[in-house]
């Protein structure tokens, strides 16, 4: 009996100081004080098989040296917070202003979510709603305010790693 109480006090010791599964940290995000810039006319490619290419342009009035990057954040009824994928995020130019341009397909099917040009946590410097109301719809983009419901929430880095990227691999 005493043989048995000791195995299982040392197999309760054993699962105390075994190191758990590994879980990736969100990435530390080197961020710089930008609060303005501007999107162009987001273009919207149609493609065969029902894919579309959505490509947001613009300049932000910021530079920075250094690690400091902004991002792209989407934001959908399915997450409470925006999520910005680490391998889309920019670094600034040395010197102002900082231009991007960034194309990825939407996946197929019914779609309404928005995507915001990010400088931190809680800045939107711009942000477009993609749309399309079923699978052989047109898909449409138009811009909206950074304050709109849908985009006003924090973002979230999401770790080149992770298993949370879009389903379709390079898509929004």
């Amino acid at each position: 009996m005493a043989l048995i109480a000791a195995v299982a006090a040392l197999a309760a010791l054993v699962a105390l100081v075994a190191p758990s599964p590994a879980v990736a940290d969100e990435p530390v995000w080197e961020r710089i004080e930008c609060l303005s810039g501007t999107l162009d006319e987001t273009p919207v490619i149609q493609e065969t098989y029902a894919l579309a290419q959505v490509t947001l342009s613009g300049s932000l009035n910021c530079a920075a040296f250094g690690k400091a990057k902004f991002g792209f954040a989407r934001y959908d009824s399915r997450n409470y917070q925006g999520l910005v994928y680490e391998p889309y995020m920019r670094p600034y130019a040395y010197t102002a202003p900082t231009s991007f341009s960034i194309g990825n397909y939407v996946e197929r099917g019914p779609v309404d979510f928005a995507l915001c040009v990010v400088t931190d946590y809680g800045v939107r410097i711009a942000c477009v709603r993609v749309t399309r109301e079923n699978w052989e719809s047109k898909l449409y983009v138009f811009q909206m305010k950074t304050v709109d419901p849908m985009v006003d929430r924090s973002v979230r880095v999401v770790p080149r790693d992770s298993s949370e990227r879009p389903a379709c691999g390079h898509c929004w």
